[in-house]
């Protein structure tokens, strides 16, 4: 289940209660949103819609969400659902099997948007570079950042489906340059470490933070560094289903093909079961949605790069801990099937999230 189809069932639970006299609004329901859960707070979703109809049925909050829980156990998605004061909804889903990661590869590019870029990524973050030679001045790496942000955040704006924003959001944080070499200016920094890579650290962290652009962090070529290691996740998704094709292990499973049919080829049918880590990998990929509605929203493209992040440090530990390609005499069964298809959902996910920050991803690194 994806945030969105979490959307529609609590919609539907309000409906229901509704239609039975259970819950009485005071006028349309309120859009359900939904966000990931605090790890302190348990659960995998939260919604505060309790707290939007609390006024409106006369019940307090926490009644309402009692109500909206109490009939959320009832569907065969979701595992738990309580209530968190002062009148939150707590969701765990249900666990979830590779089929779910089908939709995703379905999607494809519009996967979490509903339009495309007009502009191609590099281009993108390149546009907003105007580099000032002032040695070891930062001023003009903020200017850059506030330009890039901007940019940044009317691409993720126009993606799901809104305005571009009319207005900038203001003076960012300053940001500081280093190098072994002493005071540069960023030109250098770019000439050293790319303006992708350069963009990218820009974009990552909360507009008004201070930051620090280090020639000698921006260079490693390590998954310790967050830009290479969701490129290098990406790459290696690409060489992973590469392989796999030739060894006969197909990701484009047809999900229409049903796994009760005796004559449908084994390599038609969705695999159900998780290899392992694979729970872990299928959250991060369907809160992707999430992460970029949350971005566009706020005009806070660092939620997307995080998220990105985390998937890519969930998919490292995949890759190590499934057995994601057939060894020996082994044939292309359900655990390597499965593996495959949830390695092309992040390959999908990586790709269309770099491309919202205006970033490209690379099939080889």
């Amino acid at each position: 289940m994806t945030p969105a189809d979490l959307c529609d069932v609590v919609e539907g639970t309000i409906d229901g209660l509704v239609r039975r006299d259970r819950l009485v609004l005071a006028g349309p329901r309120p859009a359900v949103r939904v966000r990931r859960s605090r790890r302190t707070t348990g659960g995998d979703y939260a919604t505060p819609v309790a707290l939007q109809l609390a006024a409106g049925a006369g019940l307090p909050p926490s009644g309402v969400a009692q109500l909206v829980a109490g009939e959320l156990l009832r569907h065969p998605g979701i595992a738990e659902a309580r209530v968190v004061p002062p009148g939150l909804v707590h969701v765990t889903l249900a666990q979830a099997d590779a089929s779910v990661a089908t939709e995703i590869v379905a999607a494809g590019d519009t996967y979490g948007r509903a339009h495309l870029p007009a502009t191609a990524p590099g281009s993108a973050v390149t546009s907003s570079f105007e580099v000032a030679p002032s040695p070891g001045s930062g001023s003009g790496a903020a200017d850059t950042r506030r330009r890039l942000i901007d940019d940044i955040s009317a691409r993720l704006r126009v993606a799901t489906g809104g305005a571009p924003p009319s207005r900038s959001t203001g003076d960012p944080g300053a940001v500081r340059l280093s190098a072994p070499s002493g005071p540069v200016d960023l030109a250098h920094v770019v000439a050293a470490a790319g303006v992708e890579a350069v963009g990218y650290e820009l974009l990552r962290y909360p507009y008004r933070s201070v930051l620090t652009l280090d020639v000698v962090a921006l260079t490693r070529c390590s998954v310790e560094s967050p830009f290479y290691s969701v490129r290098y996740a990406h790459a290696r998704a690409v060489a992973l289903l590469r392989n796999a094709a030739d060894l006969g292990v197909d990701a484009a499973i047809d999900p229409a093909i049903d796994d009760d049919d005796d004559a449908a080829d084994d390599q038609g049918r969705v695999p159900r079961g998780l290899p392992t880590g694979g729970a872990a990998l299928l959250r991060e990929l369907t809160a992707f949605p999430l992460a970029v509605t949350s971005a566009a929203e706020r005009r806070e493209p660092y939620r997307l790069a995080r998220h990105l992040e985390a998937t890519a440090e969930v998919f490292h530990r995949f890759t190590v801990a499934a057995l994601t390609l057939p060894r020996g005499d082994d044939g292309p069964g359900d655990t390597y099937r499965a593996a495959m298809l949830l390695t092309a959902a992040t390959r999908v996910v990586l790709a269309n999230g770099l491309d919202l920050l205006g970033l490209r991803a690379p099939n080889r690194l």
